[in-house]
């Protein structure tokens, strides 16, 4: 049996893991590929759109300005322009057709006054001649058109753009950088840029005969700036070859090189920007800075070059992109949210499914197994009883043996013990006739030390009497040394014997007095000895009773003891016989305990065979798992 909650929360964990591994995994995968590439898509569409605003600006400005060459060209080669060129160098009159230099001039003006008309854009359209004196001007401002008189025509042979048009070779076409106009030196104000489209012009010998020019309002095309705007955020300006400003949102950065303003593209942007928009690429988009910024040069690889630069914040650029990662990023959470969901109630519905089926499958098998194990369990209490039986007559019969062993053990003890206390009573015996004998010599050192004490007696008396005599031969001789003294000379002699004499009788008093002593140590000793005596004497009576009541107690020991190795012996039999008996019982209780453990296998084995079925259900937790 097992965990069923367990097994449930594994396998649907499991379920779980696999749903993730094949279904969220790929659904992100794909999502995720589909949500790069669609922003790749958006990017380049962003990038396109940005290159295509100003490329298409850029061209536009290209087909204005070569409307422009194409009309100067078309002047040049004009038969108006022709014959005053011819009418001119005849001074007076065209031989062919009798066309003064006047009427030329004339019709010329006129052709330039319907050119200015149908082109508003021409600020002024002049014929100049070799020279660079002006000899046809038309001047065009806010659609009025003035034909310039002969006292307002100027020389305008110091001109940049005269001195390089009158170079060129026959269908060239010459084409100014962008500045402001100037009149007489000044720079008109308010400010009108112009940019300069000239061609030399050649009589049919092709000699020089001078230049057709028209100044073209670069209003016309910088206003088309505008439409590179491929944001409403962007911001488009035009430089030229230095870098200067031609056009910009704050118009302080404008014509700084006419001006004399260092306003150049250099003071905004990084140096490594600004090489490559000044580099020979005609067009390209930059993405190295926070913006995104594109440009695209008009005239390229010529010294008066215009680049147009459109700078479009990235935010600005790739907000779709931004946008569309959200929703896409929303709109795949939202299909893996439902897709999850989906799956679980199906996950949910197979679990409960599978748990049915495992349900029964353990109850029918749980039964069965109950059934079986209370079999089992009442046969193996049977075999557990049998052998407790077995194993408390085991130890019966251990426990018999034993105690015949020990009776036998106890009948030898008891035989050595017999042995031994009548060799106690022997021993008794002589103990008795020992301290009788000790209690005579002890009443026989008594009757001595009594007499002894009767000659320290005697020892006193003797003393006495020699320290009776002593003092009085202290006082003899203590009566001689007087009378010697008083007989004088012929008395020292006789008081030196009788000063010796004393001396003696004082040693002799003090010997006895050593004696004195002495003798009453011997004596208080002879008395404590006798003390002792009279105590050792009645010991030795005390011991002699003693002795004669162990004499009969070991006598009374003697017969115990034998009547115990009687007993003994008695018990040893009988345990004898109870071994033999429990040795029977035992091999009997080993056939039954054999037989109880043979049904026990079989219901083992039985209960195996049943345990099958429940192996289903755990078999199909392991394949689960």
């Amino acid at each position: 049996m097992f965990d069923l909650t367990g097994f449930f929360e594994k396998l649907q964990n499991k379920f779980l893991a696999l749903l993730i591994i094949s279904t969220v995994i790929p659904v992100s995968i794909l999502a995720g590929y589909g949500v790069i590439s669609s922003t790749e898509a958006l990017t380049d569409s962003a990038l396109n759109r940005v290159y295509s605003a100003i490329s298409y600006t850029g061209k536009e400005i290209e087909n204005f300005l070569e409307d422009v060459s194409g009309d100067v060209l078309f002047l040049s080669n004009s038969p108006t322009l022709v014959e005053l060129v011819q009418a001119e160098n005849n001074q007076n009159a065209n031989q062919q057709n009798n066309l003064s230099f006047d009427q030329g001039q004339q019709n010329l003006q006129t052709l330039f006054f319907n050119l200015a008309k149908i082109k508003p854009n021409y600020l002024q359209i002049r014929y100049l001649d070799e020279q660079g004196n002006e000899i046809v001007r038309v001047d065009s401002e806010q659609n009025k058109i003035d034909i310039i008189t002969d006292s307002q025509l100027q020389n305008k042979a110091d001109r940049d753009y005269f001195m390089e048009t009158i170079k060129l070779k026959k269908g060239e076409v010459y084409v100014s950088e962008v500045n402001l106009n100037r009149e007489r030196g000044q720079i008109e104000v308010p400010y009108k840029p112009v940019i300069r489209y000239a061609t030399p012009i050649y009589d049919q010998a092709d000699n020089k005969q001078g230049i057709i020019i028209i100044n073209v309002n670069a209003n016309a095309f910088i206003s088309m700036l505008q439409d590179a705007k491929s944001f409403e955020s962007s911001q488009v300006f035009m430089i030229n070859a230095d870098g200067y400003y031609l056009q910009h949102p704050n118009p302080d950065k404008t014509w700084g090189f006419e001006l004399n303003k260092n306003e150049t593209v250099f003071n905004d942007y990084p140096t490594e920007i600004v090489d490559k928009i000044l580099s020979e690429q005609q067009n390209d988009i930059l993405t190295e800075t926070d913006s995104l910024i594109g440009y695209y040069r008009l005239f390229p690889n010529r010294k008066n070059e215009v680049i147009i630069i459109s700078k479009t914040p990235d935010e600005t650029v790739f907000a779709s992109v931004t946008r569309f990662k959200q929703v896409a990023g929303l709109i795949v959470f939202l299909g893996l949210v439902i897709l999850l969901t989906v799956q679980l109630w199906i996950v949910q519905r197979l679990i409960n499914m599978i748990k049915e089926l495992v349900r029964n499958i353990s109850f029918f098998s749980t039964e069965v197994v109950s059934n079986i194990s209370d079999q089992e369990n009442m046969t193996n209490q049977q075999v557990t009883a049998v052998n407790q039986t077995t194993v408390a007559l085991d130890e019966l019969n251990t426990t018999s043996r034993r105690v015949t062993e020990q009776a036998v053990a106890a009948c030898v003890a008891a035989q050595q013990a017999l042995a031994l206390v009548q060799d106690g009573v022997e021993t008794v015996k002589e103990t008795h006739l020992g301290i009788s004998t000790l209690e005579e010599k002890v009443i026989e050192i008594a009757q001595k030390i009594a007499k002894l004490q009767q000659h320290t007696y005697q020892i006193s008396t003797i003393v006495q009497i020699i320290r009776d005599i002593s003092y009085q031969t202290n006082m003899l001789a203590l009566n001689a040394a007087v009378e010697a003294v008083r007989a004088g000379e012929q008395g020292k002699g006789f008081g030196l014997v009788a000063s010796e004499i004393r001396i003696l009788a004082d040693k002799s008093s003090q010997s006895v007095e050593n004696i004195n002593l002495l003798v009453d140590d011997i004596q208080q000793s002879i008395q404590s000895t006798v003390k002792a005596t009279k105590e050792g004497t009645k010991t030795a009576r005390n011991g002699v009773l003693v002795a004669q009541a162990t004499t009969e107690a070991f006598s009374g020991v003697a017969q115990a003891v034998n009547e115990i190795v009687m007993n003994n012996q008695s018990i040893s039999q009988v345990t004898q016989q109870q071994a033999i008996a429990i040795e029977q019982i035992l091999t009997a209780m080993t056939d039954i305990n054999t037989a109880a453990k043979h049904n026990a296998s079989r219901i083992r084995q039985t209960r195996t065979q049943t345990e099958n079925l429940n192996n289903s259900a755990v078999s199909l937790k392991t394949v689960l798992q």
